[in-house]
This record gives structure tokens, sequence and C-alpha cells, in this order.
């Protein structure tokens, strides 16, 4: 099985599976098991990301294609999984759910939805994903839906942290929320334990 995997999700976009995975967000799995149903907001009037580093020449921000997320599924994953998850022999099996979980919500032509990715500008050739983040503001369907619009899956490379790769995202996600859509407020959902990112998300007002 674990051959068979690693086969698929690496070779598997030259076919088409039918993977048959429940849709199953690991932070909203997490958060449910820990009870935890508080959102945090941001309000389009403190918008003050301001670029302070030497970074923001060596990356871009763009659209994110569906060829791009086999590469964004290893960043989500080496971003949320824990060391015993990412070690785990089942492992693989693990990106391809992500995998799936990303692809069947992958926005094609919504304009109410969209991906964002940051890129390797100084990388010639195939363009080197540095980080990825998604924007929603689709009408919530179910009761467990989070408000809108919704900020999640905010991942940046290991090897290319604190340079300025998650500002830059974020900061794409306000802009669009409110030129686009009008809204000066946006959600995301943070754990606790994870004080890194809750502290990354108090320096930008949320």
């Amino acid at each position: 099985i674990y051959f068979l995997a690693s086969f698929i999700f690496n070779f598997g976009e030259a076919f088409t599976f039918p993977l048959l995975f429940i849709d199953s967000n690991p932070l909203r799995l997490l958060a449910k098991e820990k009870g935890l149903s508080r959102f945090n907001t941001w309000r389009g009037d403190h918008l003050s990301l301001q670029t302070d580093d030497n970074h923001e020449d060596s990356f871009s921000v763009r659209k994110c294609k569906y060829d791009d997320l086999k590469a964004v599924t290893d960043i989500v994953f080496d971003s949320f999984y824990s060391d015993e998850m990412r070690k785990s022999p089942f492992s693989i099996l693990m990106k391809l759910k992500e995998l799936d979980r990303l692809q069947s919500n992958f926005p094609y032509d919504d304009e109410e939805h969209s991906m964002f990715v940051a890129i390797d500008n100084k990388q010639v050739g195939a363009q080197q994903i540095l980080g990825f983040v998604d924007i929603d503001t689709r009408p919530p369907t179910r009761p467990v839906d989070p408000p809108r619009p919704y900020m999640s899956d905010l991942a940046v490379h290991p090897d290319h942290r604190r340079k300025g790769i998650a500002r830059s995202l974020i900061e794409t996600c306000e802009k669009l929320a409110q030129e686009q859509y009008s809204s000066i407020v946006m959600y995301i959902r943070v754990e606790n334990k994870n004080q890194v990112a809750v502290k990354m998300y108090e320096r930008y007002n949320y």
C-alpha cells in the first residue's frame, strides 16, 4: 500500500484517480476535538503591513494554479502535521488525502474563492512554491462552516520562513477582502497552543 500510495502521489499527475477520501481539514478536525469554536478577526481599518526586510524582491505572490497543488501539499503537510505524523509509515497516505482535499476545493473560475501562492523570483525555469493561502468568501452552507471572508491554510516552506512571505500572503487576502468583496473584516482560526502563529497574527492586528 505504501509503495502504491507513493507512486500515486509522485506520478499521479499523469493519471486520473477517483480518490475516495472524506473531506477533513486537519485544523478543523483538531478544533472540533478540542472544542475550539472562537474565530479571530481582522478589521480593514487597521491595515498596516509594511515591508521592513530585504527579502521582498526574492519572491512574488500570484494566483495558485492547479498544477501547483502537489508542491502546496508538501508545504501544508510540513506546516500542519506533527513530526510523528510526518515520520509515520502512513505519511504518504496522509499527503494523498491532503492533496485530494486541495484539488477538490480548487476554485477554478470561482470569483468568491481564491488560492494564492508565493513563488521564488530568483529560480530560473520551473517556479518553486514558497508559500500558500486560501481565502473564501462563499456564503456558508452548513452550520459548521466558518464565517466569511475566511482565510485558511496559510503555510510557508520551512526553508523560507521569516522572510516576509506569510505577511505578503496575509496582505494579499486582506486587500482582496477589502477591495473585491467590500469587507473590512476577515476571519481566521488558530490553535491557542501555536504561539508562533498567535503572536504573528497579533502583530497584524488580529
